[in-house]
């Protein structure tokens, strides 16, 4: 089954298979049919700026906590 992130999921009107993939504050390396290989956060979310889709990762960064 086609797995997409949530900004491809948002664009091309599917169901984000993502979310919930990794915890909070932390990262995974999932396929995406609209990104290719790329790395979500615990949303969903693209966060690869190199994605196969363009630009539209969002932004993170490391938790010092």
């Amino acid at each position: 089954m086609a797995e997409f992130c949530a900004q491809c999921a948002k664009q091309y009107g599917m169901k984000n298979g993502f979310i919930g993939e990794c915890k909070p504050n932390y990262l995974a390396t999932v396929v995406c049919e609209g990104c290719g290989v790329i790395q979500v956060n615990h949303k969903g979310e693209c966060v690869s700026h190199d994605c196969d889709n363009g630009y539209h990762a969002v932004d993170w960064s490391i938790s010092n906590k």
